[in-house]
C-alpha cells in the first residue's frame, strides 16, 4: 500500500537505495562461459566451469562485466579507512571504517575477499568471505569488524574428499564490489 510513498522517497532522496548485485551482469553472450557448456544439439550439459562460478570467472580470467559482483547504486558515496588485522596463526581478526562522504545518509555493504598468493591447488583469484551492511549519516563514519577462521583459507582436496587450511601469504581485501577493491593487507596463515 505505500508502494508510491517509498517510491517518492528515493526519487526525492528521501531516502538513499543501498542494495548490491549478488552476481556478475556480463558484457555479451560471448562473456559468459555457461554458454559453451551444452553439446551440438543441447540436449546434455557439461558443467566444467568448476570453482570458476560468477565473479569469480570474470575475476580470475580478467573479463570486464557490465557490472560486477556487488555493484550498486546510492545517492551517496563512501570512503574506506584505517584498516587494521590481528593474525595468530590460521584466524584473522580485523576492522576498519568506511565514512560517509555524501550528502544524503546511506547504507554501504563492504566486502572482505581473501586472495592466496601461492595457492598449493587450483583456486580462483579471490573469493569474497565476509560481509555486512552498515547504515551511516552523512558525513558520519563507522566500524566494521570482522573475522577469518580456518575455514576462510581452506580448500576442498579431492585428493583426501576433504576440507584443508591451505597455509601460506595471502591478501585480505576490503571492497565495495569483487572490483572495487578499497583497502588491502598481506597477511602469513599458518597450520
Amino acid at each position: 500500500m505505500s508502494c508510491g510513498t517509498s517510491i517518492s522517497n528515493i526519487l526525492l532522496g528521501k531516502t538513499a537505495p543501498s542494495g548490491k548485485l549478488p552476481f556478475s551482469w556480463p558484457k555479451k553472450l560471448a562473456d559468459c562461459p555457461s554458454q559453451v557448456f551444452g553439446t551440438e544439439n543441447n540436449d546434455v550439459v557439461n558443467y566444467t566451469d568448476s570453482l570458476m562460478v560468477g565473479y569469480r570467472y570474470y575475476d580470475s580470467k580478467n573479463v570486464e562485466p557490465q557490472f560486477p559482483f556487488g555493484y550498486g547504486l546510492s545517492y551517496t558515496t563512501f570512503k574506506y579507512n584505517n584498516l587494521h588485522i590481528k593474525s595468530n596463526r590460521s584466524t584473522i581478526r580485523g576492522s576498519f571504517s568506511i565514512k560517509n562522504t555524501g550528502n544524503f545518509n546511506g547504507a554501504e555493504i563492504a566486502e572482505v575477499y581473501v586472495r592466496p598468493l601461492h595457492p598449493s591447488v587450483y583456486r580462483p583469484i579471490h573469493e569474497l568471505k565476509y560481509f555486512k551492511k552498515i547504515t551511516i549519516n552523512k558525513n558520519g563514519s563507522g566500524k566494521v569488524d570482522f573475522e577469518l577462521g580456518a575455514d576462510a583459507f581452506s580448500c576442498y582436496n579431492v585428493k583426501t574428499g576433504s576440507w584443508q587450511l591451505d597455509p601460506g601469504e595471502y591478501e585480505i581485501q576490503i571492497g565495495s564490489s569483487s572490483r572495487d577493491i578499497r583497502l588491502k593487507t598481506l597477511v602469513q596463515v599458518r597450520n
